[in-house]
């Protein structure tokens, strides 16, 4: 969220209203109960909501139970997920590095070379995911298709990817998916000599 056009949006989508009565999954929620704390004209809006509802509930009882829905949906918001290893989720765009950082955070290089270091810590069928330290540059030809989808988290440091001469910066925090049939190098540009840390994922096709 970066601009007043942003929340102007925001405001006028609809999800506010979501968010008041609890439809929002737990990430959604984290994230638009993370922007009201933000932005003073969010936090006035979603108070504006929550009265409208509460004066035209027309049961009782949901009129009650309102706000406490939304209390006990934004503690399950802000209760820190325990990432289980042996069945982790999928990383995606909404991913929290936080909690992914603390469950490897005992993980150890298990394959070392002069470019990368590699721990895998999960596969069956469907998926691999390993915990990959890039200490200079990896170039890693075009993957079809119908062989696995690439995708990547950052967890500390930064890289640069050139995806067949389109060039893109990421940090801590990003995700990102590799185009299937591109040839990409993945190169270590982090500061003071440390690696780029992150998980890499595949999934099958």
């Amino acid at each position: 969220m970066n601009n007043n056009t942003t929340i102007i949006d925001l405001i006028s989508s609809g999800i506010l209203e979501q968010y008041v009565i609890g439809n929002l999954s737990i990430d959604e929620t984290r994230k638009i109960a993370q922007l009201e704390t933000e932005y003073p004209a969010l936090k006035i809006e979603i108070d504006r909501i929550i009265n409208v509802m509460l004066e035209t509930q027309a049961s009782q009882e949901l009129t009650q139970n309102l706000k406490s829905k939304v209390l006990v949906k934004l503690k399950d918001a802000f209760v820190k997920k325990v990432i289980n290893l042996n069945n982790p989720e999928n990383i995606n765009i909404h991913s929290d590095i936080s909690e992914w950082i603390e469950a490897v955070n005992e993980l150890k290089p298990q394959i070392t070379n002069e470019n990368y270091s590699i721990c895998p810590f999960f596969k069956n069928e469907l998926k691999e995911m390993s915990l990959v330290w890039l200490h200079g540059s990896l170039l890693e030809e075009e993957h079809e298709s119908t062989e696995f989808k690439e995708s990547f988290l950052i967890l500390e440091g930064e890289c640069e990817c050139n995806f067949e001469g389109i060039i893109v910066r990421f940090k801590a925090g990003d995700y990102f998916e590799v185009p299937v049939k591109t040839k990409h190098l993945i190169k270590n540009i982090t500061t003071q000599g440390s690696s780029v840390k992150g998980i890499v994922q595949r999934l099958a096709s």
